[in-house]
């Protein structure tokens, strides 16, 4: 407590040290994984367009790796906590891709753009919510 009567205001370290590396490999890998589940679980809004052949051919091999993958490396950089991330980050992105499939009928290269820039946003927001108020 300072002279003043007023107490010195301790400074919020984000994701502190613990996560903070973890967190910036996990945001890449799970926008990626985004991008496979949004050309997965979509058709091509187009009749043509450049990103056509990535929603084409994303099959369900493509994306069983990809999921595995992702799972994994959350898994062995945070554990628990990966998980916990891995699963709050999915809701806004399935929530995203409903509604572009509603609103425009499928992805385009913009919406998997999109799903990409979103995915990352959400990671970091989780995280930083996760360490913030230990969810």
């Amino acid at each position: 407590q300072a002279e003043d009567g007023i107490r010195d205001v301790e400074r919020s370290r984000g994701l502190g040290d613990v996560y903070k590396r973890q967190v910036l490999i996990l945001m890449p890998v799970f926008s990626r994984w985004a991008q496979i589940f949004a050309c997965y679980a979509s058709a091509y809004a187009r009749s043509e367009g450049k990103a056509k052949y990535f929603v084409k051919y994303a099959g369900r091999r493509e994306f069983i790796i990809g999921t595995l993958f992702t799972i994994v490396l959350f898994l062995s950089l945070m554990q628990v906590q990966g998980v916990v991330l891995l699963f709050f980050s999915m809701l806004p992105i399935c929530l995203f891709i409903n509604y572009v499939k509603r609103r425009i009928g499928g992805m385009t290269g913009d919406t998997i753009g999109a799903t990409n820039e979103l995915a990352e946003v959400v990671v970091l927001f989780f995280a930083l919510s996760y360490s913030h108020f230990h969810i």
